[in-house]
């Protein structure tokens, strides 16, 4: 291919056609020489890579690629199994908590069912709220509630009122 440049008549520099002043001195390339050059463009290199090591790198992308995607897939369950085992329980309790204190204020004589959704409610809410709370000790969380605590006390009183 051949492409047109400028020849600097100072320091004879090359420019390219588009150029009113020498890239190389800055003079001003009006009276220019015109040149024709002929311009071999090279091909890129490129990167072979021989056996063994391409069957080598190969299986180890393979491999890499597999180990990641079990990594992925034991991330989401043990996101799962924590929603499922402590947010279930968390989220009855907190339902039922709501309801067992409705059920409290408004009725008398509480029945016999009142009686287990007033105790489930308070399983659960422990069980959800001491789990939360092991969690975070366990991994070094500064924001973590006791609550679980109200919750062994509600337990208490509950126990004495309905004797």
């Amino acid at each position: 291919m051949t492409m047109k440049l400028l020849k600097c008549t100072k320091c004879g520099h090359e420019n390219p056609p588009e150029a009113k002043f020498c890239m190389n001195c800055g003079a001003s390339l009006e009276n220019a020489e015109v040149i024709l050059k002929e311009v071999v463009r090279k091909k890129p290199v490129l990167l072979t890579i021989k056996e063994p090591e391409k069957s080598i790198l190969v299986t180890l992308f393979f491999i890499s690629a597999i180990i990641l995607i079990c990594d992925l897939l034991n991330s989401v369950v043990q996101i799962l199994v924590r929603v499922i085992i402590i947010g279930a329980p968390y989220i009855i309790g907190l339902v039922l908590s709501i309801y067992s204190g409705y059920i409290i204020k408004k009725k008398e004589p509480l029945s016999s069912k009142d009686r287990i959704i007033i105790f489930i409610a308070i399983i659960l809410s422990l069980i959800g709220t001491l789990s939360i709370y092991i969690m975070n000790v366990f991994a070094g969380s500064i924001m973590y509630s006791p609550i679980w605590l109200l919750y062994v006390v509600i337990l208490f009183i509950t126990f004495r009122a309905l004797k």
